[in-house]
């Protein structure tokens, strides 16, 4: 019986300040590739691979100017050890870690490790400084890596990362339901079990809801782009509980990823949407950072 085809899945981050965003497309299993899209030309730059390791995509941010990205990611597959200190030049036992690197390149010139499984990250509070999300005692200050003219701040880790990076870029919680469930120690706990996000624009509104099934306990993400008059002019298939790129550029258009594609859809709605880059067939190729992605400076990767 021949394998049901899984299209890649496409995470982004759009800059605050720059008409560009932070691509991360996943698939097959985890192998990640990182891309930098210019929404002005539609011009798709394909980066650097990252192998075996996870890329925790909402724990993750872009530079406001779009030319640097902080990501957290971790490894607990068999060989991580060795796959950190080829990578690093240290064996790291908790097998995670965040980095700062220039786009599309996944060549680290800062490094931070930290014993968390799903902490770590941050976000850019502006072109020249980042806040780190670790626990003071977790981070490996010995190990760490800081590139010459970034500030960096250790703010403790935030269980809110996730939300208060939404609504950096523009999102709103407009909705949260809890449920009261009994844990695995006898009590009775309020669980919060759905959450709605939305992102208004000038033509409509892009709804995401994440909710877990009751039945079997997992989690799924339902999306929509909704139009002036509150119409659906997209509703994407169901999906597990996975970050995917729906998001508004500069100019108003909606940018998306969906079926392993790039594409994005003019103001207004008259036309229908554009393919922008299909990323379908990319696979693994090794791509070296050049030296000027190796040394920060908040005003050039290049």
């Amino acid at each position: 019986m021949a394998q049901k085809y899984v299209p890649p899945r496409i995470f982004g981050m759009v800059a605050t300040d720059a008409n560009v965003a932070a691509i991360i497309r996943r698939g097959p299993n985890r192998a990640h590739q990182l891309i930098k899209w210019n929404f002005d030309t539609d011009e798709v730059i394909k980066g650097q691979w990252l192998m075996g390791a996870q890329v925790l995509t909402y724990n993750c941010d872009i530079s406001p100017n779009g030319r640097h990205v902080l990501l957290a990611m971790r490894d607990f597959g068999v060989g991580a050890g060795r796959r950190t200190e080829r990578h690093f030049g240290v064996g790291d036992p908790e097998h995670s870690w965040t980095t700062v690197s220039c786009l599309p390149y996944f060549t680290a010139m800062g490094v931070w490790f930290g014993a968390q499984f799903y902490g770590g990250g941050g976000t850019w509070i502006n072109d020249k400084e980042v806040a780190l999300k670790f626990k003071q005692s977790e981070l490996d200050r010995e190990r760490c890596k800081v590139p010459s003219g970034l500030l960096v701040r250790v703010e403790g880790e935030d269980e809110n990362l996730r939300e208060w990076l939404l609504a950096k870029r523009g999102w709103v919680l407009t909705d949260e339901r809890m449920e009261r469930r009994l844990n695995s120690y006898g009590n009775y706990k309020n669980r919060l079990v759905s959450w709605t996000t939305e992102k208004r624009f000038s033509h409509g509104t892009i709804q995401v809801n994440i909710y877990e099934d009751p039945e079997s306990r997992k989690w799924f993400r339902r999306s929509r782009l909704l139009g002036e008059d509150a119409g659906e002019l997209i509703t994407f298939s169901q999906s597990r509980f996975q970050p995917r790129l729906l998001d508004v550029d500069h100019s108003g258009r909606v940018v998306y990823g969906d079926r392993g594609c790039l594409w994005a859809w003019e103001p207004e709605f008259k036309s229908t949407p554009k393919l922008v880059a299909d990323l379908n067939d990319d696979s693994f190729e090794s791509i070296e950072a050049p030296a000027s992605a190796m040394t920060f400076n908040p005003q050039s990767c290049d």
